[in-house]
């Protein structure tokens, strides 16, 4: 665990992401969490999913902007689905990711509709380096 998230912060802060602590923070998140090593499919689905709830939170704004009601409406509606995925035998770390990126680009979104397009793109790229440093510290110390 500790040596993805070094590696993460390192290569984060060298490449100059804007969001330089989301990277490592999220392999920190998926290493400490009891998860057997990722399979390719469980790789993409996690990239897939993070992304998916970023730019869900892009999809809602406009809704939550201009018609405040249906747009609260569909946010609670899209919460509900991530606590109901995880409620029925989901995975509990994809539940949480789906709540963070929808939670995240929402309340940044109400502020700047720029920094939150840039973040939804960031999360996902994040998401890319953070499963790159799972799989390193997967085949570095393997189980």
């Amino acid at each position: 665990m500790a040596l993805a998230t070094s590696a993460g912060m390192w290569v984060s802060q060298t490449m100059s992401f804007p969001m330089s602590f989301a990277a490592p923070l999220l392999a920190f998140v998926f290493l400490s969490l009891p998860l057997p090593r990722p399979s390719l499919k469980m790789t993409f689905g996690f990239i897939l999913v993070l992304a998916a709830s970023c730019y869900a939170g892009v999809v809602l704004l406009p809704f939550l902007q201009h018609a405040r009601w249906v747009g609260i409406g569909l946010f609670v509606l899209a919460l509900f689905h991530t606590f109901y995925f995880t409620a029925k035998g989901g995975s509990a770390a994809l539940g949480t990711f789906m709540t963070l990126g929808l939670t995240l680009v929402a309340a940044v979104g109400s502020v700047s509709s720029f920094v939150m397009v840039e973040i939804a793109k960031w999360m996902t790229v994040c998401a890319v380096w953070a499963m790159a440093f799972v799989w390193l510290a997967h085949a570095l110390i393997p189980d």
